[in-house]
């Protein structure tokens, strides 16, 4: 795609160095422009006219932006730029152009005796323009800072205007937040703009807004947003999602929820799989941590399906990964549903996907899942079949290096082993655990905190369960408090010793 904001600016030429004040995009109008250039380039190179090659290469490469052959465009520019530097070093253009001018007797200057600085400033607004829209950032800059001597003054405030927005385009697309955010302003309220891309501004803009912590102003943008163009439903949606996240950020969670839950829905009405996809797992956690699980498993299902179509589909972008993540997340919300047949099977999938694309670690947490769905059942057979799949998910996370859930692993076959009554065996993984505790206690980060719940409060568990039992074990306690023995559930998070 070409830069959208410089063809918006110079979409129609009155002469060389001036650009209609129109608006527009208009992919005719520049298919036509474009042919006639290359008419143009053509006669001049027949007549020996360096100025008319120029003139029309400058043409073409502005008429190329507004298709979206940036490419192509830049290779114009930089060919005009050459025949200019020629005009410049000969001098005879500039002295025929001066003394047509300046002589009452000789007809005005016409295009073939054009003024060459603004003729270089067209061509070097649109090959920065160009450099833009080809996605380097640096070389970008370069170039508008290369053009940008050659806009000054009165007459060519419509190309300083345009490299201003080649300028802004840069920061939207590279540039810091902050940058990016005053760009995205200004666009935003670009009255020259075509619709649709003053309508991407504007999102752009609430969504740095939203990014930059600013959540108040983007309420008040999105709100603005939901009512201007309250008959789109698909941009609503993602208008909506962003809404959701800036409540979050002012603490109003409830009111985020049911926001996200509607740009959820809408995401599902106009089939954009991929925001489906993209929202699935963040919504559906939300929903699980607040007891919602049937909403959390409805959630999911669509986030699946829309993965499993994009995936037929091509889409690169969607992984096994992404489909295994949301297998697990919907097993563990089907537990969560007390749906225990459901959970099993979905765990299974996961367990049979991660396997077959080789992904350890993701085979690992629907392994340790489905130990936990089984743990809640308590039967022995679902209990021995539990400690296999636990055994299997610490020796996976092991050979992966990830202590944290090594030891939630142990912790967790701890307590199923205590609760069991097989007091040795439960003892040497508490014992285990707490080593791994201990260990990641000496870690300059915080690696406890990923996968075994908070750390001071997991070894804390671990600990006062292996002092029950290590009391059991010498008849110094016959019962053991109700909360012993605990499981961490899904995410290794091991209550704290009250």
């Amino acid at each position: 795609m070409g830069c959208p904001c410089l063809a918006d600016a110079l979409t129609r030429v009155r002469h060389a160095g001036a650009v209609s004040e129109e608006p527009g995009n208009f992919e005719d109008a520049a298919q036509a422009a474009l042919a006639q250039a290359r008419i143009d380039a053509e006669a001049a190179r027949v007549s020996g006219s360096s100025y008319g090659i120029a003139l029309a290469l400058t043409q073409a490469g502005h008429a190329l932006l507004t298709l979206g052959q940036p490419t192509e465009g830049l290779a114009d520019f930089n060919e005009s730029l050459r025949f200019i530097d020629l005009l410049r070093a000969d001098g005879q253009h500039e002295q025929m152009r001066l003394l047509s001018v300046a002589s009452l007797s000789l007809a005005p200057p016409d295009q073939q005796l054009g003024d060459l600085d603004t003729l270089e400033a067209w061509a070097r607004v649109g090959r920065a323009g160009a450099i833009a829209a080809l996605g380097d950032p640096v070389a970008a800059l370069a170039a508008i800072a290369e053009a940008r001597p050659w806009v000054r003054g009165w007459r060519r405030r419509h190309l300083r205007k345009a490299l201003d927005m080649v300028s802004d385009h840069v920061a939207r697309e590279s540039g810091t937040i902050k940058d990016a955010l005053g760009a995205a302003t200004r666009a935003a309220v670009d009255t020259n703009l075509a619709p649709d891309q003053r309508k991407k501004a504007q999102y752009e803009r609430l969504h740095l807004l939203a990014e930059s912590g600013e959540n108040v102003d983007a309420v008040r943008a999105a709100l603005q947003l939901l009512q201007e163009y309250d008959t789109d439903r698909a941009f609503c949606a993602h208008v909506r999602q962003v809404l959701g996240a800036a409540l979050a950020g002012l603490g109003q969670e409830a009111d985020a929820t049911t926001t996200l839950q509607e740009a959820f829905e809408g995401f599902v009405v106009t089939h954009d799989e991929v925001a489906i996809v993209a929202a699935a797992p963040g919504l559906a956690s939300r929903l699980s941590e607040t007891g919602n699980d049937s909403a959390a498993i409805d959630v999911l299902t669509h986030g699946l399906a829309g993965a499993k179509s994009l995936r037929r589909a091509g889409d690169t972008q969607v992984t096994p990964a992404v489909e295994i993540d949301l297998l697990t997340s919907l097993a563990s919300a089907f537990d969560g549903a007390d749906e225990t047949a459901a959970a099993i099977d979905t765990f299974a999938r996961a367990i049979a996907l991660a396997d077959e694309s080789h992904d350890v670690i993701r085979g690992a947490d629907a392994r340790h899942g489905e130990a936990i769905v089984r743990i809640r059942i308590g039967g022995t057979d679902d209990s021995i079949e539990a400690l296999s799949l636990l055994d299997s998910a610490r020796s996976a996370y092991g050979t992966a290096q990830l202590s944290s859930r090594v030891a939630g692993c142990n912790h967790e076959a701890g307590a199923l082993l205590a609760r069991m009554k097989s007091v040795t065996a439960a003892t040497t993984r508490y014992q285990a655990a707490i080593q791994d505790y201990l260990v990641l206690q000496g870690l300059p980060t915080a690696e406890g905190t990923d996968g075994a719940g908070g750390l001071v409060d997991s070894l804390g568990d671990a600990q006062r369960n292996l002092v029950l039992l290590q009391q059991l074990n010498e008849g110094l306690i016959t019962e053991v408090p109700a909360d012993a023995f605990g499981s961490g559930g899904h995410r290794m998070h091991f209550a704290a010793p009250q």
